[in-house]
């Protein structure tokens, strides 16, 4: 099972902005296509009625149905469609109030989607999220089963459906809290075996930790993470080594470069700042510490996001 302190130190990290973009009303053969988006956020569908494929590049198809659950936690490219090869079916896109409704003229209706986006609240979501896979997936839900999933799946549903004031925003809450359950019913079914919730699973690194996702750009010593974990400088390394194969002044440089990467990646902040914000005294460093990391200069990464 998941350690419940371990979900309530990472809700402030993983606590979301969602939009409900698109509510697909779809039959015969379509195809809709997702772009990667370089705006830090996760895709997520809904299937509420009906068949369909998630599709990826490089790889297999995915079968969805009626009740599944589909994150992609990093905003990968991708598409849902009927399974066809190739799609002509003209979608007519009507726009109420905040989300489009998506139809095929003339097509008797045999799937229903609710398409959306995750928008993540905090630089260090960055770090985090690097440890889900691209895609999640919960397909034990069967929607009329009155379990906790299909009760808030069909509010967002009714809430769509029946447009009434406010909708928008009751509905954006209950993904919000979907959002959680999906994660944690992820983690009980794959434990992570290393990385950040290994250490917050472990009561000697978890403080020490939290101190650093709180603030990154501080200029901690191992002295005082020590301190902030109330055990000596030895025991916080050992329990760093056994938890996350990781010492802790590393652990703070990869939450440091991979806020930075976001960053990068969604924004035009200066190289400069950028290397304050995360910590670094000088941009020379920056770029050094980064280049080491990931082998790629800030500014060819960002030029390379630009184009991705």
């Amino acid at each position: 099972m998941v350690d419940a302190d371990i979900f309530r130190e990472l809700s402030e990290f993983l606590r979301v902005r969602p939009v409900l973009d698109d509510y697909c009303l779809f039959g015969g053969d379509w195809r809709a296509f997702h772009e990667h988006d370089l705006e830090g956020c996760a895709y997520f569908h809904l299937v509420l009625a009906g068949n369909c494929f998630l599709e990826r590049r490089n790889c297999d198809p995915i079968a969805l149905s009626k009740g599944d659950i589909v994150l992609l936690p990093h905003g990968s490219e991708h598409s849902l469609g009927s399974g066809t090869d190739t799609s002509n079916s003209t979608v007519i896109t009507d726009v109420r109030q905040d989300i489009r409704i998506k139809t095929i003229e003339g097509i008797d209706v045999t799937t229903k989607l609710v398409c959306g986006r995750l928008f993540y609240s905090t630089g260090a979501s960055d770090f985090l999220v690097r440890l889900l896979p691209e895609v999640v997936i919960s397909k034990t839900i069967a929607l009329g089963t009155g379990c906790r999933h299909e009760w808030i799946v069909s509010n967002i549903a009714t809430e769509i459906q029946e447009g009434r004031p406010g909708w928008s925003i009751v509905a954006a809450n209950f993904a919000s809290a979907l959002f959680t359950m999906v994660l944690r019913d992820h983690f009980e079914r794959h434990p992570v075996a290393e990385g950040v919730f290994s250490l917050l699973a472990n009561n000697q690194s978890r403080k020490a930790v939290i101190a650093m996702l709180h603030n990154p750009a501080h200029p901690w010593s191992l002295d005082e993470l020590a301190a902030v974990s109330v055990t000596s400088r030895a025991s916080l390394v050992r329990a760093f080594s056994r938890a996350g194969n990781i010492a802790p002044l590393g652990f703070l440089m990869r939450l440091r470069l991979g806020i930075a990467r976001q960053k990068l990646s969604s924004g035009s902040t200066s190289l400069g700042q950028i290397a304050e914000d995360v910590g670094y005294q000088s941009e020379a460093a920056f770029s050094r510490a980064f280049f080491r990391e990931f082998g790629v200069r800030p500014g060819q990464w960002r030029e390379f996001s630009s184009k991705a």
